[in-house]
């Protein structure tokens, strides 16, 4: 049976869409102010205690499960929800399960807040989008949905107050389900600089620099506890940011590679033993090119020299032409050229894999990596893809060098030693000239573009000088 590739795809981007745009209104930031157990830190919030402590650090106390209210309980009392009939568990026993359980049951099996009140809807037949109580009150019960935190979550933020150096270390008293805690109290600027140690481990530090400035400018009238706030809201942000990108990068490789392999087994009229072979030989070649990327391998050589496209590119974050130059030639060099650019292609893909959202938008030098081994291929198949890594290299290239001396000669030599690389050991008439569609292409654009400058220049000094 071949697979639905049209619904695939709805599915794939119905998935991503929905992991992206779901609101959980993390309840983390509320729960810092509020007075969380009776008898636990002298029934003081973790912002009181920060504020009234004298000392450069102090115990607070965190239950393992916070729950400010019961959802279940409040959506029984305010819909009238009768009770359930007898139905069976899993050990096909009668059981009488309270409306609460049953309720608790749904909103865990529930994927938003949402989704749980159309199943209430459904289990009980009743209306509750429309009624007016819900319209009412439809912020505090998605508040309520969302604000349960279990042992899994208060782990996950205390390792992200432990990143800004605000927990300094903890224990677990598992007789009480209590998470002890060492707070640590610096000033404003530590917890900033904690921050940006922790973001400079996953990006460039330029990026690093944007967002630590901007961290600097919103917390500059905040005090010491509202600064941490800023801080972990800023690291939450940039991870799950990041976690989303990547996660979204990585089902989109694979869904290219088995549409590629579907498409070039389709294209292929050469019979064989059985029906999906050509599909099954690419998809394979495909994952071996890129599980097996050499370039991608940490301190790699070649005859005795350095070529890891990882070490020379710091990961991926750092783009030069000489290193593009560096690689193309070490290509145009091997014996066995085409297998040399399906391994590239698979490196660069290996790299592009690991970079954050903010880098990946930056980056070039693998890119044109990528299109010069897509043009090595000689298969027209894959002439598109090839020219749109083309255009998409030397547009990010072109703003780089923005500002820079000469940069339209700069910028043009670039293209020449592309060209020459390229036709080194490309020399199919209908690859070259798909080249050359996207070459003349990027070269009206950088021409606008720079011809627009010269004229914003040009009047810029009229202007001065009238």
């Amino acid at each position: 049976m071949e697979p639905d590739l049209n619904l695939t795809n709805e599915i794939l981007v119905f998935l991503l869409n929905k992991y992206e745009t779901t609101d959980t209104n993390l309840s983390f930031f509320n729960s810092l102010n509020q007075d969380i157990e009776e008898g636990l830190n002298h029934g003081k919030s973790l912002k009181k205690n920060f504020e009234e402590c004298d000392k450069k650090e102090f115990e607070f106390e965190i239950p393992v499960l916070i729950n400010t209210e019961k959802l279940e309980e409040r959506i029984k009392n305010d819909f009238n929800l009768p009770q359930k009939d007898i139905f069976f568990n899993r050990h096909n026993i009668q059981e009488q399960k309270s409306v609460e359980d049953f309720l608790k049951t749904i909103k865990d099996k529930s994927s938003s807040f949402e989704d749980f009140i159309l199943r209430v809807e459904e289990h009980w037949n009743c209306n509750i989008f429309s009624s007016p109580t819900y319209q009412n009150n439809r912020k505090q019960y998605k508040e309520f949905y969302y604000s349960t935190l279990n042992k899994s979550d208060i782990s996950r933020i205390i390792y992200r107050l432990m990143c800004i150096a605000f927990v300094g270390d903890y224990t677990i008293d598992y007789n009480k389900n209590i998470f002890k805690c060492t707070i640590l109290k610096t000033s404003k600027e530590e917890y900033i600089k904690n921050t940006s140690l922790f973001i400079n481990k996953y990006i460039s530090n330029e990026k690093a620099k944007e967002i630590i400035t901007k961290l600097r400018i919103d917390s500059k009238k905040n005090d010491d506890f509202n600064t941490i706030l800023k801080c972990i809201r800023t690291i939450l942000e940039f991870t799950y940011n990041e976690v989303v990108a990547k996660r979204k990068r990585a089902a989109e490789d694979m869904y290219t590679f088995i549409i590629d392999s579907i498409e070039r087994g389709n294209a292929i009229k050469q019979k064989s033993l059985f029906k999906n072979y050509w599909y099954n030989h690419y998809l394979k070649e495909d994952l071996y090119y890129y599980f097996n990327a050499k370039y991608a391998r940490k301190g790699f050589k070649i005859d005795g020299m350095d070529y890891s496209l990882t070490d020379d590119s710091d990961e991926g974050r750092l783009s030069e032409w000489k290193t593009f130059i560096k690689y193309g030639s070490i290509l145009n060099k091997q014996s066995s050229f085409i297998s040399e650019c399906k391994m590239m292609r698979g490196s660069c893909r290996r790299i592009r894999r690991t970079l954050s959202q903010t880098d990946l938008n930056d980056e070039w030098v693998l890119k044109l990596l990528y299109s010069f081994a897509t043009y090595g291929l000689n298969n027209a198949y894959y002439l598109e893809e090839a020219s749109q890594n083309f255009l998409d290299g030397f547009r990010i290239l072109y703003v780089k060098k923005s500002g820079a001396n000469n940069e339209y000669d700069i910028f043009k030599k670039y293209i020449i030693e592309f060209e020459n690389l390229l036709i080194e050991s490309v020399n199919i008439p209908e690859i070259i000239e798909y080249f050359y569609l996207a070459k003349h292409s990027i070269m009206i654009e950088v021409n606008l573009s720079f011809t627009s400058k010269m004229i914003n220049n040009h009047n810029e000094i009229k202007i001065l000088h009238s």
